[in-house]
């Protein structure tokens, strides 16, 4: 028999409490039913070795936005496993493009990144590799937002020495720099 077979709505009901009074969100146990972490914390409580390097981002929900803005497009993927030996990051510079519409038509039907993994390496900054500090910013072209007024943004990251750390900003889809690097899944 199997310990599925054995597991009852009261001992379900345990589960549920345990995490209530452990302060977990309703989001955080969506996230703990999701790819590896349930048998990783099994793992864990019968004392063997748990690979905590792993961190699946799931590339399917509905990342964070401004207060007031709308998500006008968001390109949807499986999950990925987070390694950043395989994101290619693309200078706008050495493409001779200086927008970010340029670079999003450029990188059409390529695997660009998404905003959830812009939210997850906010979330988990230690996740960012250190030469990404060389990079002006780094920007998500899968998810595109509009703001109150209708003008079109992506999300990106950058670390300014002044800050002493990663944040968010957001750029105008019609803003010219060339600063800018697109963050891809390196397929080659």
């Amino acid at each position: 028999m199997s310990a599925l077979e054995t597991l009852d709505v009261g001992q379900a009901n345990e589960i549920k409490l345990a995490l209530r009074k452990a302060g977990w969100s309703s989001d955080e146990v969506k996230r703990f039913c999701e790819g590896h972490t349930a048998s990783d914390v099994r793992d864990f409580m019968l004392g063997h070795h748990v690979d905590l390097s792993r961190h699946v981002i799931n590339c399917r929900a509905e990342p964070s936005k401004p207060e007031g803005w709308e998500i006008i497009s968001h390109i949807r993927r499986k999950p990925i496993m987070w390694n950043p030996k395989g994101v290619k990051l693309w200078s706008a510079w050495d493409l001779h493009l200086g927008r970010p519409s340029e670079m999003m038509e450029k990188f059409r039907g390529k695997p660009v990144l998404n905003g959830n993994v812009l939210d997850y390496l906010l979330k988990y900054p230690y996740l960012i590799p250190e030469d990404w500090n060389e990079a002006c910013l780094i920007l998500f072209l899968a998810t595109t937002y509009q703001d109150r007024k209708g003008n079109l943004a992506v999300g990106g990251i950058w670390h300014p020495q002044e800050a002493g750390k990663w944040i968010r900003e957001y750029v105008w889809l019609e803003t010219c720099s060339s600063g800018l690097y697109a963050a891809t899944l390196d397929c080659d």
